[in-house]
């Protein structure tokens, strides 16, 4: 694990613990801790860990594995806490561990299994989208979900910080709603797809999301999952209250590079966005200062 300072290019190790077959990484806040995914034999392992830094061995990653089958796993809004989902006999739950304690409780209980969770208060969760059949919205409240809009195939959201990004398909057309948490919906005419978008950290009304340049009549989301369609994205600057989008860059015209962007973040005052190209699996990041 290293800390790269992304203007001068500069690299200092900061852990030399080896984690082999690591599929995903995700840092807390501060950098201070992470979440680390492997794959094993037995199927895929995460450790949640502190960063024990060492200027004469590089460091080390000390923490526990989270049980066997966690999914959806993010770092919790309360201090040192991490989500994540398990599935049960009779559908999922979820959980929040907390890293001190070293103790797991429950949230919530669904009769569904394939389902993405939109961490937060108050908690969503929508069914893994797919083209193939109508997907649905729910709020969970008092450990049940509630439907909170109407369905549409390849359903999938995003949230933003006043509530729900959605996009779907309803009689073969694509529809783009912004929901709020207080029930709301407005159809929105600017096209976005939930995965590729970010709140603005320091505007709440703004969300940054990448929409492709190319899209057209393939089975959404299911062939960009697998693979047989790729994008080539440009950036957008939406505000979902009055509906207006402004272009920040043109992926293509700026870099000479066919970018799909997915696993998009930002800074903590919105001004660098990071993103990786799906397409080559490059760390990418634009300044948006500039």
């Amino acid at each position: 694990m290293y800390h790269i300072d992304l203007r001068s290019g500069g690299e200092t190790l900061t852990s030399g613990t080896t984690i082999p077959r690591t599929t995903n990484a995700l840092f807390s806040k501060d950098a201070s801790s992470v979440i680390i995914t492997s794959m094993e034999a037995n199927g895929n392992n995460t450790i949640v860990g502190n960063i024990v830094t060492n200027a004469s061995t590089g460091g080390t990653i000390e923490g526990v594995s989270l049980p066997q089958g966690a999914r959806e796993i993010v770092f919790g809004d309360a201090t040192n806490t991490v989500n994540y989902i398990l599935d049960t006999d009779t559908g999922s739950a979820g959980y929040s561990y907390n890293t001190v304690k070293k103790i797991s409780l429950q949230i919530f209980t669904s009769p569904l299994r394939d389902i993405r969770i939109l961490w937060g208060t108050p908690l969503y969760a929508y069914t893994t989208p797919t083209a193939t059949q109508n997907g649905h919205l729910y709020k969970v409240v008092d450990n049940e979900l509630v439907y909170t809009t109407s369905g549409g195939q390849g359903l999938m959201g995003v949230r933003y910080a006043d509530g729900v990004l959605i996009t779907k398909t309803v009689e073969g057309k694509a529809s783009s709603v912004v929901r709020t948490n207080l029930g709301e919906e407005t159809t929105q005419s600017f096209p976005f797809i939930p995965e590729k978008c970010v709140t603005n950290p320091t505007k709440k009304e703004i969300v940054i999301c990448a929409t492709p340049r190319n899209r057209g009549q393939e089975l959404f989301p299911d062939d960009w999952y697998k693979g047989v369609i790729s994008y080539s994205d440009l950036l957008w600057s939406l505000n979902v209250t009055s509906g207006g989008a402004t272009p920040l860059s043109d992926f293509k015209a700026d870099s000479g590079r066919e970018i799909d962007v997915i696993k998009i973040g930002t800074d903590t005052e919105g001004k660098n966005i990071w993103f990786i190209n799906k397409n080559d699996n490059t760390l990418w990041m634009f300044d948006a200062t500039i």
